[in-house]
């Protein structure tokens, strides 16, 4: 039966437009356990009696699909539920706040269009559990639900159980949903209880236990009051972009800011024009369409990854590959491997005598804000290797570069170096090195 709902599923995430901010109720235009969905972005919710379905679809085929209507490309999808453990059957729902709007489904024949389909801002499942109902809520950018435990609730009972996913874990009280298509997140909760004057306090912690793809929360409150449960489901933020030859935004790693806003490296590959740069950010992007070549895509969000603070591109004529970042008080460090060292940033003079012919280690010292260019060197040669096949093929370094800073404030880096073409300072421990051997 779940494999049938899928099909269903990943219809409905292109024919509803009409669905982003809004519940479209079922009048038959999907199997009866459903109660509504609605869609935003990426991710469509079928709300149901006893949990939720999820489909999380593929940013990019969708943004393909948008760009090139009249093409025959499939649209990858991955689909996994939310059960309420042990929830009554015999739960009702009312439907609220309706937008006054209607849509109309026109599939298959005549007779079986279904017009007049209501829209609602939210919908209440009462008594899921006895004494707690589920409320589902729209904003502008996720679906939201409450768990409402009126007095006299046990919140031992509140339950879910996940199923269909690649993966599930909690990490610092957040949980994270892998799926094919992309990792999602339930932040952690806003929790607060009413009183019976129905003044609102906050409860100050809430904690997520998670155990063989089951979640409950644990929270101490007084029981006479009503207790609210606010969870938000959000989905990572897809950056990149559709070219009429090819791209891929490939991730490589992520490094955090004080303010807990955070960078995001990406290996791009493809036309670098679709590829976000903001106004302001330094950039260095290839004047043509490059193919099979690829550069550094760099990425600068918020904390609750809601928002681009920043974004750029940096490349010229020949392959680079991120290798890491390194945030310091009033820099940050990008380390790249690059073909060529034409045409980028040079403030010092190289530590190597050959920088042509095989891969480099670079580093590009910039400001927070992304706007200038402190510092650039090339550093060494470094170890690279070709894996698997993304589009139509692309490079990636080896290994990955480790990164610290001493007491004095001095960058110390771990990095495969290949060749005899490697920095060695006068008396420092050196052992054999050949251009076969990393």
């Amino acid at each position: 039966m779940f494999a049938n709902r899928i099909v269903l599923l990943l219809f409905l995430i292109v024919t509803t437009d009409c669905a982003n901010a809004a519940f479209l109720e079922n009048k038959g235009q999907w199997p009866e356990h459903v109660i509504a969905a609605t869609r935003f972005q990426n991710l469509t919710y079928f709300l149901e009696r006893e949990g939720v379905t999820v489909v999380v679809s593929n940013s990019r085929d969708l943004r393909m699909m948008h760009q090139f209507p009249d093409s025959a490309m499939a649209l990858r999808g991955h689909a996994f539920k939310m059960n309420w453990v042990n929830a009554q059957p015999t739960s009702s729902y009312t439907l609220n706040d309706s937008l006054g709007y209607f849509t109309n489904w026109l599939v298959g024949d005549f007779d079986e269009h279904i017009t007049h389909i209501r829209s609602f801002e939210q919908i209440v499942l009462h008594d899921v559990w006895p004494n707690i109902d589920i409320v589902f809520s729209v904003n502008e950018k996720s679906l939201k639900y409450d768990y409402v435990l009126h007095p006299g609730a046990t919140l031992a009972n509140v339950v879910i159980e996940f199923e269909g996913l690649d993966g599930i874990e909690v990490k610092q009280n957040t949980l994270h949903l892998t799926t094919s298509c992309g990792v999602l997140y339930e932040q952690v909760p806003e929790v607060y209880t009413i009183d019976q004057s129905q003044s609102f306090h906050p409860v100050e912690e809430c904690d997520l236990a998670l155990h063989n793809n089951r979640l409950s929360y644990r929270v101490d409150y007084p029981t006479e009051c009503t207790l609210v449960i606010d969870p938000e489901l959000v989905v990572a933020t897809y950056v990149g972009g559709n070219s009429p030859t090819s791209l891929n935004a490939v991730g490589t790693g992520s490094d955090f800011f004080d303010d807990g806003s955070f960078i995001g490296l990406a290996i791009v590959q493809g036309s670098p024009f679709y590829y976000p740069v903001t106004p302001g950010a330094f950039s260095l992007v290839p004047m043509f369409e490059i193919g099979l070549l690829g550069h550094v895509g760099l990425t600068r969000f918020s904390a609750d990854g809601s928002e681009v603070l920043w974004s750029t591109i940096i490349g010229n004529l020949q392959n680079q590959f991120p290798l890491g970042t390194l945030i310091t008080d009033d820099l940050l460090y990008l380390f790249f491997a690059t073909s060529n060292t034409v045409a980028l940033p040079a403030t010092e003079p190289s530590l190597i005598p050959n920088t042509t012919g095989n891969f480099i280690l670079y580093a590009l010292a910039l400001s927070h804000d992304g706007t200038t260019v402190m510092a650039g060197r090339a550093l060494s040669e470094v170890a690279v290797s070709v894996w698997g096949q993304i589009g139509n093929g692309i490079g990636s370094p080896s290994k990955t570069i480790a990164s610290v800073t001493d007491s004095q404030g001095n960058i110390v880096l771990l990095y495969s170096a290949k060749g005899a073409n490697v920095p060695i300072t006068p008396g420092a421990l050196d052992t054999e090195n050949t251009a076969d051997n990393p």
